[in-house]
């Protein structure tokens, strides 16, 4: 499991205190590093401050005074190295009378944490703070809302093995400027100094008794060496570290010469004062270019003296299954290479045994060394289909398992969107589209421009509308109107209609035209003007038009009778 911190921190700006303040839901979103896929997570701690609450991404805050803020932080895991690239939340409070509103949130701001610390200073408080990048700048986010630039002190560090294997480091004073680290070895833990306190402080400390803090640190990294020893000495590795004293908040980053095989005992500042767990910690970071591990050792504190000892113990391993990266679903095609790598390693540095099962027919397994392999497909005509395989690494008594799916598309079709690839390449000269997409915009996707048959790059246009009147009437209204429904069309462009008018059948004799109409809600009418004929029969056609392409025409007639006229008799 890849464990990591988010943190939040709430701040009223305002005049007036906020009451019940809350994050009343929230959701984030974690990538999968190296393949970009959604990658699940488990909350294992949730925090206001420092006081643990329930695991879950909703939190309670509390009331917030004026200018007074407030911190939350989580503790997650998930199944594989990850980057979190979202974090949505929504803040509320209530109002005097208690109902729930909804915070007014003058603005939010996302850091890249580096690590949740905690400042140890006088005019500080106890609760942990937010070591986070702002821009290219390393800040302190302190947990009552200051905001302090942290110096990078990494490159002007100098990190050197004592001359002691054992527990070497004592504290003593110079004489008129200040106190240094003394390179001075000291016996083995044996049974007489174990009880003792102030086994970390010689005679010459200026501190005549350690603080309480200390004292318990000092005794529980007495307590884990005793722990991680095969013989009766325990066994500790003493470096020093130096860079230039600062009273900024300062940061160090330095290659651990052990490589994450020791653990840090304990951490003594050149003034007596233990180093917080808290604020020294080691990382790795793969490098997938290089394909190997680098390790980090990692420092934060205030007002440095800049002359450090570290105390490494050596690493109590439990028997654990090996790990094994991500491999994800592979895509190939008949005719294709379907090929992936695995890499597992044991934290025991057993030897391991890597297998994939079934395997298909014709694929292969080349081991690289302990616990790396290539797979390998040369796929034929004919295997099209899906292939569920079982990747496992084995130290012959634990082992882990990764459910990879290997599909394979015909050679027609590559890249599995249902579309022939050459009727693909004719019309997008490329394999891009995944049949979804509307390339012309005309509501047609292009999957199923390609079950018709039609061509995906040019607007099919609007349907013919339909004619509602009128169609063979006679018309007695003095005010002629043509009216029709709105043609249908999926696409998203704007519909206008095109009226003519004609004085006969065969529709060569013009006699009245219409622009562009605009289209209506359901239907779309329009009345022209004229010198119309009494008792005469007219020729009307009407076609949509959506800026590209013409509908058919669509047609219909009337007989204009507008007066009645009196009938004549004759004897």
């Amino acid at each position: 499991m890849e464990p990591f911190t988010v943190g939040v921190r709430v701040t009223n700006r305002g005049h007036g205190d906020a009451q019940g303040v809350s994050i009343a839901s929230a959701a984030t979103e974690i990538i999968e590093d190296a393949h970009g896929q959604p990658v699940d997570y488990t909350i294992t701690e949730s925090y206001v401050d420092d006081s643990a609450v329930s695991r879950s991404l909703m939190l309670t805050l509390g009331d917030l005074p004026a200018q007074a803020s407030v911190t939350g932080r989580w503790q997650m895991e998930t199944a594989r190295s990850a980057r979190l690239t979202g974090f949505d939340a929504r803040f509320t409070h209530r109002d005097k009378q208690g109902q729930p509103l909804s915070s007014l949130v003058s603005a939010v701001q996302t850091h890249p944490l580096l690590k949740a610390v905690r400042v140890e200073a006088p005019d500080q408080d106890s609760i942990t703070d937010f070591l986070a990048y702002k821009g290219d700048v390393l800040t302190l986010f302190t947990s009552h809302g200051e905001d302090m630039a942290v110096t990078d002190h990494s490159a002007q560090a100098r990190f050197e093995a004592l001359s002691s294997p054992l527990l070497s480091s004592s504290l003593a004073s110079s004489s008129g400027s200040g106190s240094h680290l003394a390179n001075e070895s000291a016996d083995a833990l044996d049974q007489q100094d174990a009880d003792d306190p102030n086994i970390l402080l010689d005679s010459a400390s200026p501190m005549a008794m350690p603080p309480a803090e200390l004292v318990a640190a000092a005794q529980l990294a007495k307590e884990k060496a005793a722990e991680s020893a095969t013989a009766a000495q325990a066994r500790l590795f003493s470096h020093q570290l130096l860079f230039p004293a600062t009273s900024e908040p300062a940061y160090v980053r330095i290659a651990d010469p052990f490589k994450g095989k020791k653990a840090i005992a304990q951490v003594l500042r050149s003034d007596g004062r233990l180093v917080n767990p808290q604020n020294v910690w080691l990382t790795q970071h793969f490098d997938e270019t290089t394909m190997m591990w680098s390790h980090y050792l990692h420092l934060f504190d205030v007002q440095s003296t800049g002359e450090y000892v570290f105390d490494f113990i050596e690493q109590v391993e439990q028997p654990a299954a090996p790990r094994m990266r991500y491999i994800p679903d592979m895509i190939g095609h008949e005719g294709g290479i379907i090929d992936f790598y695995i890499d597992a390693e044991d934290v025991n540095n057993d030897p391991l045994s890597v297998t994939v099962s079934p395997m298909p027919e014709g694929a292969k397994l080349v081991e690289i060394a302990n616990g790396k392999a290539r797979f390998t497909w040369s796929v034929q005509i004919g295997q099209v289909g899906n292939y569920p395989v079982i990747v496992s690494a084995s130290d012959g008594e634990r082992y882990t398992n990764q459910r990879v799916l290997l599909a394979v598309n015909p050679s027609y079709d590559i890249d599995g969107d249902g579309m022939d690839d050459d009727w693909e390449r004719k019309h997008f000269m490329t394999l891009a589209r995944d049949g979804i997409g509307d390339y012309d915009d005309d509501g047609i996707p292009d999957f199923e421009e390609f079950e018709k048959g039609s061509n995906p790059t040019l607007d099919n246009g609007p349907h013919t509308p339909a004619i509602v009147a009128p169609m063979t009437d006679v018309v007695t209204d003095p005010k002629v109107a043509l009216t029709v429904n709105n043609a249908a069309y999926a696409g998203s462009k704007a519909i206008s209609y095109f009226f003519e008018v004609f004085t006969d059948e065969g529709m060569t004799q013009p006699f009245v035209a219409s622009g562009p109409v605009e289209e209506g809600d359901t239907n779309t009418r329009w009345q022209p003007t004229g010198a119309w004929g009494e008792n005469q029969h007219y020729y009307w056609r009407v076609r949509a038009y959506n800026g590209d392409v013409y509908s058919p025409w669509n047609y219909g007639a009337f007989y204009l009778n507008q007066v009645n006229e009196a009938l004549l008799y004759r004897n």
